[in-house]
């Protein structure tokens, strides 16, 4: 899970930084990350409750940003580097 949480953040972190988002773009979840996230996690993060892991979610915002069993919290919004996803 981790090595797939990590790619997902590399490929966020390549689009900004090669320009394929422009600064004047707003990243906009549906658009920008939602396919990155259908396309990587959503296996085993997603809304099947039968193949989930570790109860956790990305396709529920709530669910995603909320503090796990561990204490820590997979998305922190606004705060990438207190994110365990980018981590």
């Amino acid at each position: 899970m981790l090595k797939s949480l990590r790619w997902v953040g590399v490929l966020v972190v390549a689009a900004c930084w090669t320009g394929s988002l422009h600064a004047a773009d707003e990243v906009q979840f549906n658009r920008d990350i939602r396919p990155i996230l259908s396309a990587n996690c959503f296996a085993c993060h997603g809304p099947d409750g039968d193949h989930r892991e570790k109860g956790l979610r990305f396709d529920d915002r709530a669910v995603a940003t909320a503090p796990l069993e561990d204490g820590k919290t997979a998305i922190v919004p606004g705060d990438p580097a207190a994110s365990e996803m980018i981590k």
